[in-house]
């Protein structure tokens, strides 16, 4: 790029000067030269201003122009919501302080972080090297109360998207009409209940084959047999029945969620933490899913370390056994009354 620029320069300035001046090349080289540079340097400044958003302080760490603000922290803040309290410290998992992917960040208590620290040294003295980044999350989470970034992402939407998927799995599971695929010899419609299964007129399942048939289209029941709509409905309404199952399930387990929200949110007030340093939300979403009504089984629960079951453990244990004791009440109310 500077050569050509350089050929480019030097080619203008000496036609202009040789066309005043009536110059020849030696007399025009420097000045056009010079002309260049400046033009170059000039240029290269004007990007370098425009294009620097962020520097690395002498600490080490990522600042954002900006804003005036260290990018880790910056990055924290706008995950949980809020601005950072003075004893929260945004940990570096792999110890490279311009790493500042989420992967890689850990929300802790400034306390933590240094026995975090002193833990880490032990490790090293002990076995030669420094536990490896998995290890390393596991005890921040279970033991140090730390909260991994990527984890607040990755769960905030996912009840949201589960029930979409549900809802929209059902409601195509309802139509009016019958995708089908016709028989390029026989020239009979075959229902296709998925990619793989098709439904013949005499309501046989066979497998789909495309040298065999054509491609799907949507046919009303007039192109088909009574028996394969009937097959064919049987077979749908197992997929309803099972669809409805897990949207239930889905609803039972939002509804603890909430609960144990409730529960965490209560215990946080009263020793004056934030609620993630309790436990975060995919750690009580598989609470929800899972219902652990005992030590042992509440131990198994991702992000619940031995530290964070002696101090929550029972108050959320109880909270999961009083939710199943509602949740079987109708049922027992139903058998009586049968």
């Amino acid at each position: 790029m500077l050569n050509f620029n350089l050929i480019i320069g030097i080619i203008i300035g000496g036609v202009i000067l040789e066309h005043y001046y009536s110059l020849q090349f030696y007399f025009w080289l420097t000045p056009a030269l010079v002309i260049f540079l400046l033009f170059f340097i000039l240029r290269k400044a004007s990007w370098k201003s425009k294009k620097r958003e962020k520097y690395i302080n002498e600490r080490g760490y990522v600042v954002l122009i900006k804003f005036n603000e260290l990018e880790h922290r910056y990055i924290a803040k706008n995950i949980i919501g809020r601005n950072l309290y003075k004893n929260d410290i945004v940990h570096h998992i792999n110890g490279i302080k311009t790493d500042n992917k989420l992967n890689n960040l850990c929300l802790m208590d400034r306390e933590k972080h240094e026995h975090f620290h002193s833990w880490l040294l032990w490790n090293k003295k002990k076995k030669g090297k420094y536990p490896t980044i998995p290890q390393q999350k596991k005890v921040l989470e279970a033991e140090y109360n730390g909260v991994l970034l990527e984890k607040i992402t990755n769960s905030k939407n996912e009840i949201v998207e589960k029930k979409k998927e549900v809802s929209e799995v059902l409601l195509t599971s309802k139509s009016s009409t019958y995708c089908v695929r016709k028989n390029k010899t026989s020239k009979k419609y075959f229902i296709e209940f998925d990619e793989e299964t098709l439904i013949s007129p005499e309501g046989k399942e066979i497998e789909a084959d495309d040298d065999r048939f054509y491609e799907p289209e949507d046919v009303d029941e007039s192109f088909l047999t009574q028996k394969q709509i009937d097959i064919f409905k049987s077979k749908m309404n197992e997929v309803d029945a099972s669809l409805m199952r897990e949207k239930n399930s889905f609803e039972i387990q939002k509804s603890l969620f909430n609960e144990l929200r409730k529960e965490r949110k209560k215990i946080a007030k009263e020793i004056g933490v934030p609620v993630y340093m309790i436990f975060d939300n995919k750690t009580l979403m598989e609470m929800a899913k899972e219902m652990p009504v005992s030590r042992e089984m509440m131990i198994q629960i991702y992000g619940v370390g031995p530290y964070k079951l002696d101090l929550y453990g029972s108050n959320f244990i109880e909270i999961i056994k009083q939710f199943k004791r509602e949740l079987d009440k109708p049922t027992s109310e139903n058998k009586d009354t049968a």
